[in-house]
């Protein structure tokens, strides 16, 4: 049973690579995982930045409330860009709504869709049945951009940005006051000020051309990791290990910050040619470190050692206890598959009973998720049904 997606290594923990300028982005990137990244002196050209005038908004059909052809004067909109497909944009919407009642008339939000896939003569209905679906959570205008994608053009691509949500506010004046994430802080501090007229234009410019040559810094810093990273499993699959490793290496040097995952990669390229000995001294480091805090990660390490599936000879089950310990530690008992690791830990161990006692939790939790969990459940419970048939 998978314990976690299994990424690329430059998408691994790349919120800590891209801190405060890209924390919250929810990564849906609309080229998809088979693009290539951008490359330097090919990387598109940012036309629409904050204080610009903002693009006329042309959009194939409104989907919902008063069609807005033109930005009057005195008046504050959102235009923000969803999908959907994307989970955050789909979590967000409550939000705008409640945001669209509290500033009532001063404020119209536009939900505009964009990158849906495949656009054929269903598309439109299709998304025209989600608005209907989700009217309550979506109290607000919205927007079909279409197949033409003229608004994705004229503000996602304009001003550099490739993931939703997106949220552009465009003030009394018809310029852009903000361009990012509708969760984030200065989104919604944006209007407040603009309804109470204390909107500072000028500091605004200023603050997100800080905030735009940072993203451009980390971007090249991205490539540059994306390069290494490429390399190291080149050497990896060409069974040059310790060369690979000092890959890697290169990869600390050039952001330390990233240093936890450069070592749960190296990890997990040990793990995978047997290297046991020096595997399990990383690990060791990291949950007792770094990735301490972080239960997804030492869920994943713990799995890695006590999987059924994988081809182990040296299972260190101190090492996964107490990483996996850990895990249900810092989710409270509430994480059904981070459970399942500790049944599987003390399964190893030969405390048969705590692992059935374990993993009828997880079962108990799993079968009570809202969302779509049954792949999960229904092996949770064929490891149950192992557990206890063997205890017989």
């Amino acid at each position: 049973m998978s314990r976690s997606l299994h990424l690329p290594f430059v998408f691994v923990g790349v919120a800590l690579l891209f801190g405060l300028a890209l924390a919250l982005r929810a990564q849906q990137d609309k080229q998809g995982e088979d693009a290539e990244p951008a490359r330097e002196g090919q990387r598109p050209k940012v036309t629409l930045l904050v204080g610009d005038p903002a693009p006329p908004l042309k959009v194939e059909k409104f989907l919902k409330g008063e069609p807005v052809r033109e930005f009057k004067p005195g008046h504050i909109y959102v235009v923000e860009f969803w999908a959907t497909w994307c989970g955050p944009c789909i979590r967000g919407m409550p939000h705008l709504t409640e945001l669209q009642k509290r500033f009532k008339d001063k404020v119209t939000v536009i939900g505009v869709n964009i990158w849906e896939s495949p656009y054929d003569d269903q598309t439109l209905e299709r998304v025209a049945e989600f608005v209907k679906k989700n009217d309550e959570k979506m109290g607000y205008t919205v927007a079909y951009d279409g197949a033409d994608g003229h608004a994705d053009r004229a503000y996602m691509k304009a001003a550099g940005q490739n993931g939703i949500p997106t949220a552009f506010v465009v003030s009394g004046d018809g310029k852009i006051a903000h361009i990012g994430h509708p969760s984030a802080p200065d989104f919604e501090k944006t209007l407040e000020q603009l309804v109470t007229g204390k909107f500072d234009m000028a500091a605004a410019v200023e603050a997100y051309k800080k905030r735009r040559a940072e993203e451009e810094k980390l971007e090249r810093q991205m490539a540059q990791i994306e390069k290494l990273s490429a390399a190291a499993d080149e050497l990896l699959a060409d069974g040059k290990l310790e060369e690979a490793l000092a890959k890697y290496d290169e990869i600390t040097k050039l952001v330390p910050e990233f240093a936890p995952q450069v070592e749960l990669r190296k990890f997990m390229a040990l793990m995978d040619r047997d290297k046991y000995d020096r595997a399990y001294e990383i690990a060791e480091k990291l949950i007792a470190g770094p990735l301490k805090e972080d239960a997804n990660t030492l869920n994943m390490i713990a799995w890695r050692i006590v999987d059924p599936e994988a081809k182990v000879a040296q299972r260190n089950v101190e090492v996964a206890l107490k990483a996996a310990e850990l895990g249900v530690k810092l989710t409270n008992e509430k994480e059904p598959a981070v459970l399942d690791t500790l049944a599987r830990c003390y399964w190893l161990k030969g405390d048969k009973a705590k692992a059935v006692a374990l993993q009828k939790k997880a079962v108990d939790l799993a079968s009570k998720e809202k969302d779509d969990v049954r792949g999960l459940l229904d092996s949770l419970r064929k490891t149950l049904d192992e557990y206890t048939q063997d205890r017989k």
